[in-house]
């Protein structure tokens, strides 16, 4: 039995057959793509928009509580690691890399890396039990990781389709063997011996018959912004009376001398507060009720020389069903406008704002599928709660282990990942990753490394010439340790 797309397969021109194909163009996809190519597959890679990099670029934010356990030991090493660092490198980013020895890092902890570059503000440095913490903030210039992440593609011999969303899937007896991708003018096919679906909601998956039924999201933006004078935002402070919170110092009161110190030694300021003025703001034009609504969680991100980012984030658009085109379409048309008005906010009612320009707004609104240990029951095997907190796997396919987050009860020091759970129930050919293949997966670097273990899959997939669900697991972790990661 063929479905539809199938038989009109004749009638499109097959633009590239591929070992592995790849869909989705963020951290996630861009692992699986280098992982597969590296590994001596023939792989494209194809992303509906026109950028690379996907919600990485977006929240550039990254965390190095994503990849540092509580013990301060690298934890998630591979291609997410090296190309966080090469991007780093390109300039940019967060002073705090500057400062740190990546080879201290690796070799004897972070606490030992910080001491050395004397950077007390960060002791300790996760075992804080929430995401308030001094590692979950440092960002990472998002157009030089998209530079990094394309230069990484090409050196690897993957061949890239860029503004090239899916709009079907070519099905041979429940085996994915390809896709049909919308061009300018016409429909193109891709066809492929594995697929890989590294999108949030499996949509690739979806389009063959199986659905992910889990589709609310949270949805938020950190548009970048530029002009910014820290010096009068934190005078404004001073003598403001709010009710002010600051990051990196967890725990602390935003203390202007201390945020002075911070800035002037090149640490970024997570400054939650600035109620006054948004009640103030209200009160003179009803466009800002729009903002009102983020009273609770009212932030600004300051990154470095005049840089910052505006944190908007509506616990309105908390639980948005993005597999209904009207309220999804509502809900980044209101996220639109907050972008807006959150910038004009910002110029109108906070000194040290007068000069700020709102760099861009990226391509996408982002968004994330909630967590929870409740199971999709989606792939082959669902993880358990029990493995999840524990951090012991109850099966021989495991081929990655995983960083979760340090407050929603997952192991501290990580958790497995089986070769299972990312083969999707009733479809063959075709692997997931995110919240499909668990829906405890999410920080930035997780992600991308469950997308390297996926293209590793994949590749290993074709090499022994079995199905995916017969691939030798032992086989896909010696790829992957040749490859960085650290199981």
């Amino acid at each position: 039995m063929t479905t539809y797309y199938y038989q009109e397969r004749k009638e499109l021109k097959i633009i590239a057959h591929a070992d592995v194909l790849v869909i989705g163009g963020g951290f996630g996809g861009i692992c699986a793509a280098l992982s597969a190519a590296n590994a001596g597959m023939q792989t494209v890679l194809v992303e509906k928009n026109a950028v690379l990099g996907g919600q990485a670029a977006e929240i550039d934010t990254w965390g190095l509580d994503g990849f540092v356990d509580k013990r301060g030991h690298l934890a998630v090493a591979g291609y997410p690691w090296k190309i966080l660092w090469k991007t780093v490198k390109e300039g940019g980013s967060d002073h705090f890399f500057e400062r740190i020895s990546i080879d201290t890092l690796e070799e004897k902890g972070i606490a030992e890396a910080l001491r050395e570059a004397d950077l007390n503000e960060y002791i300790p440095y996760i075992d804080t039990g929430s995401f308030m913490n001094p590692f979950n903030d440092q960002f990472v210039n998002p157009n030089a990781y998209r530079y990094v992440a394309e230069k990484e593609l090409e050196t690897a011999g993957v061949r890239i389709l860029l503004g090239m969303p899916v709009t079907g899937v070519l099905v041979e007896e429940n085996r994915v063997v390809g896709v049909v991708l919308l061009g300018e003018f016409e429909k193109f096919a891709v066809t492929a011996e594995r697929v890989v679906d590294t999108t949030q909601g499996a949509s690739v998956c979806a389009l063959a018959g199986k659905r992910f039924a889990y589709p609310k999201a949270y949805l938020g933006t950190l548009p970048r912004v530029s002009g910014i004078d820290i010096h009068k935002v934190i005078d404004y402070i001073r003598y403001t009376d709010d009710e002010w919170f600051l990051r990196p110092m967890v725990g602390s009161q935003a203390d202007p001398d201390m945020m002075e110190s911070l800035a002037d030694r090149g640490n970024p300021l997570a400054i939650h507060g600035f109620r006054k003025a948004m009640k103030q703001a209200v009160a003179e034009n009803p466009e800002y009720e729009l903002l009102n609504r983020m009273l609770d969680c009212l932030m600004f991100f300051y990154e470095r020389d005049g840089m910052g980012a505006y944190w908007a984030i509506d616990d309105t658009l908390h639980n948005t069903d993005v597999s209904d085109p009207l309220e999804y379409t509502h809900a980044i048309l209101d996220a639109r406008k907050q972008q807006w008005l959150m910038h004009r906010f910002y110029v109108n009612y906070v000194p040290g704002f007068e000069k700020a320009q709102l760099l861009d707004t990226y391509a996408n609104i982002s968004k994330a599928y909630h967590q929870s240990f409740e199971t999709s029951d989606f792939t082959e095997y669902s993880i358990s709660e029990e493995e999840i907190r524990s951090g012991i796997c109850q099966r021989e396919d495991y081929i990655v282990k995983i960083l979760g987050h340090p407050a929603s009860g997952q192991n501290p020091e990580g958790w497995y990942i089986p070769l299972a759970a990312l083969i999707p129930k009733g479809l063959n050919g075709i692997l997931v990753t995110g919240k499909p293949a668990c829906r405890k997966i999410h920080y930035i670097a997780s992600c991308a490394l469950v997308g390297q273990a996926a293209g590793a899959a994949a590749a290993q997939s074709v090499l022994q010439s079995k199905d995916l669900r017969d691939t030798d697991a032992g086989k896909i972790r010696e790829t992957l340790r040749k490859q960085g990661v650290l199981i």
